[in-house]
């Protein structure tokens, strides 16, 4: 068997793919757990992801193996407030621990290809929680220029 990476529209695949979603929100949770920080419960607005999908602003990635959902990735592709220029901002990104190590590397190269060709000048993304994350990206040319911090109220 192979891998199937693939763009599709979130409105066909989301239920396909809510359990993998689902895994992810929890290995978030406890994530932040461990730092001292409470997640509101998993709740996606759906309907919001497929009008922004529907406008070209928010693509939804996603990854085989066998035909089953193994990754995804969620993206959104805004023009900076600042700047006016078209960049791509992560949502989301997620592999099934199995699939760790043999899959993630393709998925960001296709975002990364998939970005440029739509026009964006820059792709933002977040590695919450693990560092092999920050340090595989920056394997593949991303920068860290900042840390992400959360204020619960």
């Amino acid at each position: 068997m192979s891998y199937a990476l693939a763009l599709e529209p979130i409105e066909d695949v989301a239920e396909e793919f809510r359990p993998l979603a689902e895994s992810h929100y929890a290995e978030i949770t406890e994530r932040a757990r461990r730092a001292g920080v409470e997640m509101a419960p998993f709740k996606p607005q759906i309907d919001r992801y497929i009008a922004l999908n529907r406008a070209g602003q928010f693509l939804f990635y996603t990854v085989r193996y066998g035909g089953r959902p193994v990754a995804y990735s969620g993206m959104y592709l805004l023009p900076s407030m600042h700047t006016g220029l078209l960049i791509g901002r992560e949502d989301t990104i997620y592999v099934e621990p199995e699939h760790r190590g043999r899959v993630g590397k393709a998925l960001v190269r296709a975002i990364l290809t998939d970005m440029q060709e739509r026009g964006a000048t820059q792709v933002l993304i977040t590695p919450i929680g693990d560092s092999r994350l920050a340090k595989l990206w920056q394997r593949m040319g991303f920068r860290l220029i900042g840390q992400v911090m959360t204020y619960n109220f």
